[in-house]
């Protein structure tokens, strides 16, 4: 009989649970203030529990380190049997080598197909964000990927590490990405793109924001997402970035080229888009498309609001339609 999923919120609780017994748990640690020492308890429990085949580990908010991550690695390595894995550890100390640890360890689990990691404010630098992309590459029957690793300032490097490390994933189809805060610059989110076209991404979620980026490489960036030759429904997030309705519109128009393309959600809020009417013009070219969010609020907008829903009535596919100014 199949064992049902139990979750602990304590870690006593869970050191005297029965390991070996265990094949889904969910480990609730978040804001319990767990040091390097307690943590460490923690993995070497762990890594007994061989039958495990789903695990949520949630220990964000903490004090953990150096120190107290570098056994996590090791301790994953050894649950040879899991095929899902949600792994979140933000807002804590950890850095460039125990991701890059961590990275290794996820390469000798074969069975995992469904793998959510969340590294956002640590101390991730471009070093260790290279070393667990390349290692992602080992995950051969990966599918579901979710990666959100926000506010670590990795810059330009780590973003073109994080695109190319991903994208030679090949079995991956729904990929789930957040890079948002990290200080990267020119044309390193255009080739961030360029990477990701060469994935087989089906469903493909994307948190770009709160960077100050070129208007033209937001127009080259959408071109080369238009060229995922398997891509049906995109989820992009690009909030913050001082786009404007010159760049938005050429985003549009870039993306509409891509034609397996049949859902679509834009978040552009806190842009400085004034004038709408050419997004409306963009929108027209999807010939495809079959459900259509756009969310344009908090921006200057004070031109012809009423195009843009006029023009997207014109999309014969079309069965789904939302857009938002305020």
């Amino acid at each position: 009989m199949a064992q049902e999923e139990i979750t602990f919120y304590n870690l006593d609780e869970f050191l005297s649970s029965s390991f070996s017994s265990h094949k889904k748990i969910n480990i609730e640690f978040r804001w319990q203030k767990l040091g390097d020492e307690k943590v460490s308890c923690l993995f070497s429990a762990i890594e007994k529990c061989t039958y495990l085949t789903h695990l949520v580990l949630d220990l964000s908010n903490n004090k953990i380190g150096e120190q107290g991550a570098s056994n996590l690695g090791s301790s994953l390595a050894k649950c040879i049997n899991l095929q899902s894995l949600i792994l979140s550890l933000d807002d804590n100390k950890i850095g460039n080598q125990n991701v890059q640890n961590l990275g290794l360890a996820l390469k000798n689990l074969k069975n995992i197909s469904i793998l959510n990691i969340c590294l956002n404010s640590n101390q991730i630098g471009f070093e260790g964000i290279k070393g667990f992309s390349s290692a992602l590459q080992g995950c051969t029957n990966l599918i579901d990927l979710t990666f959100t690793n926000s506010n670590n300032n990795f810059g330009d490097q780590g973003l073109l590490d994080i695109g190319s490390g991903i994208a030679d994933c090949i079995s991956i189809k729904k990929l789930t990405l957040s890079v948002t805060s990290n200080q990267y610059k020119s044309k390193s989110l255009a080739y961030f793109g360029q990477s990701l076209s060469r994935g087989k991404f089906q469903i493909l979620d994307l948190y770009v924001g709160w960077d100050i980026i070129n208007q033209e490489d937001i127009i080259d960036f959408g071109s080369y997402l238009a060229n995922c030759t398997q891509l049906k429904s995109l989820y992009l997030s690009m909030t913050g970035i001082g786009m404007k309705s010159e760049a938005a519109s050429g985003l549009i128009s870039a993306l509409s080229s891509c034609k397996p393309l049949q859902n679509l959600v834009l978040c552009l809020n806190y842009n400085e888009i004034n004038d709408v009417s050419t997004i409306g013009s963009s929108l027209i070219k999807f010939q495809y498309l079959q459900s259509l969010h756009i969310d344009l609020c908090c921006n200057p907008i004070f031109v012809m609001t009423d195009q843009i829903k006029s023009k997207s009535l014109k999309l014969k596919r079309l069965v789904k339609r939302s857009i938002r100014f305020f």
